[in-house]
């Protein structure tokens, strides 16, 4: 079947409700790229199906909040990008590449490598990120990162990254307790 990266089919769906519909992202290396499914009725309704008409990695849909909901879906590997869609989720309008990268942690042992499965949340006006790295020769960890603005170095003057790195944990962290706070 080839290495992860090249099989068939759906590959990192995650599920999302909003406004009384639920929804599906998922991304797949061999149909042609990133779909988003919707329906009302999880358990017993029809799904409808948008091509997005690209490839977004691991994508995850999230809304910004503190400006009344525009729709967006994170994604990416190496980096954790966005792509604003429109009010109805059938198009993607604008592109937002590179929020967050590993070397805007340089020097961060637990950071490096693989980025992605951005699940972001909002929380008492803040947003927190909750990604996978994959630092080289390590293994696969957990980074939890916050910021006040929903598209960090892109709602700043000067294009500063404004996600700040609050946990980290790995599987041999996951025995002690959390790795950093």
């Amino acid at each position: 079947h080839g290495t992860p990266r090249s099989r068939p089919g759906p590959r990192a769906p995650a599920l999302r409700y909003r406004d009384g519909t639920f929804y599906g992202p998922f991304n797949t290396n061999d149909l042609g790229g990133s779909y988003l499914f919707r329906t009302d009725d999880v358990e017993h309704g029809a799904w409808e199906r948008t091509a997005l008409g690209r490839g977004l990695h691991a994508p995850s849909l999230s809304s910004d909040e503190a400006d009344g909901g525009t729709p967006y879906i994170f994604y990416g590997s190496g980096a954790t990008s966005a792509v604003r869609l429109n009010d109805d989720l059938t198009a993607i309008e604008a592109d937002f590449p590179n929020i967050f990268r590993a070397a805007d942690y340089a020097g961060e042992p637990f950071v490096g490598g693989l980025f992605e499965g951005a699940q972001v949340h909002y929380i008492d006006g803040e947003y927190y990120v909750a990604i996978i790295t994959w630092p080289s020769g390590q293994n696969r960890q957990e980074v939890l990162f916050r910021s006040p603005h929903l598209l960090g170095r892109y709602e700043t003057t000067d294009g500063s990254n404004r996600y700040d790195c609050l946990v980290y944990t790995s599987p041999s962290a996951r025995a002690e307790g959390a790795a950093r706070r």
